[in-house]
């Protein structure tokens, strides 16, 4: 017979294998959803290689269409490049929970397949343009409605504020800058510019530097581990150095003058250095927060299997009691 004293033991280790069990499952429901984050930033870190190959299209096309037939092979190599991109977007939204993406995404890549074929030979230079920025402004929706449905912001890893500073003032700075690459390479390439292109590049100079101002005030007031020295001071060069240096490009070389004073080659590379260096810092921002979720699914890990062990031992216990007392 079991006496008192191995009951006692028995539901003891019961209570505690019990308390383990529900620490394995919270910290496993917690790391699926860590691991779900990840899976969005991988997403999301695809989509936004694809909105740089669109927005670097659209720039070279407006400088195509408005003269400069030096850019013809880049486009059709970019082309390529997109294409192949797409796939590989495709496959990693199959393995999203997020079934409405895939949809979003289908249309995306219709607007794509739609619009490459036509943009050398059969639209103008602004109906070439605005398509060009419906489909990058889906884009930028799909990868910001990631962002929020990924709820980066829970477990204190990406606040708000960071998910504001990457995932919408960064990239609302790159597509202004994106907008006047586009429009400024078609000037610099038809050797004018038009009223009306002066009123949208003053209008876009206008949105860089508000859309610059808020991404430097989010950076100095984002006191948080994610948002590091070097990406504070790399953001501040950027915004203070960098985008000021193309903004003056705009204004001296092509707004000022009665003619534009630069070449569309010369200042399409200028503008796709300024974006090179907007997103470089993204990167970096995004980097620091998927080490940040890295390290946490780690640390989860490693207390999950500690609760795992705890759980065998104590039924091991259990066993060895019961088995003792019936010798």
């Amino acid at each position: 017979m079991i006496d008192n004293q191995i009951v006692f033991l028995c539901s003891m280790a019961m209570v505690i294998s019990e308390l383990a069990i529900v620490q394995f499952l919270t910290l496993s429901a917690w790391r699926q959803n860590l691991n779900a984050q990840l899976h969005s930033m991988a997403i999301n870190n695809v989509l936004k290689k694809l909105l740089t190959e669109i927005q670097q299209h659209r720039g070279m096309v407006s400088a195509y269409l408005s003269g400069d037939k030096t850019f013809s092979h880049k486009i059709s190599q970019l082309q390529i490049t997109i294409n192949k991109r797409i796939p590989e977007i495709i496959d990693l939204l199959q393995h999203s929970s997020q079934d409405q993406h895939s949809q979003e995404f289908v249309l995306i890549n219709q607007s794509w397949s739609k619009l490459h074929p036509l943009v050398l030979n059969h639209l103008s230079k602004q109906e070439s343009f605005e398509q060009h920025c419906a489909l990058i402004v889906n884009i930028l929706n799909l990868i910001r409605d990631i962002s929020e449905k990924s709820q980066l912001h829970q477990y204190g890893i990406c606040p708000y504020s960071v998910v504001e500073i990457l995932w919408h003032l960064l990239l609302d700075a790159s597509e202004a800058v994106g907008q006047a690459r586009a429009i400024g390479s078609g000037v610099a390439a038809a050797g004018c510019c038009q009223v009306i292109e002066r009123i949208k590049l003053g209008f876009l100079v206008t949105r860089i530097r508000d859309a610059m101002k808020r991404a430097d005030t989010g950076i100095d007031n984002a006191q948080i581990d994610v948002i590091t020295s070097d990406f504070r001071n790399k953001g501040r060069r950027i915004l203070h150095t960098n985008i000021e240096d193309f903004i003056r490009l705009i204004e001296h070389k092509l707004l000022l003058p009665d003619k534009p004073q630069v070449d569309s080659t010369s200042y399409f590379n200028q503008a796709t250095e300024t974006l090179t260096e907007i997103f470089e810092l993204f990167d970096n921002g995004e980097a620091s927060t998927r080490q940040c979720l890295q390290q946490r699914i780690s640390t989860i890990s490693k207390k999950r299997t500690h609760y795992l062990i705890v759980n065998l031992g104590v039924l091991i216990f259990m066993t060895f009691l019961i088995w003792n007392n019936t010798q």
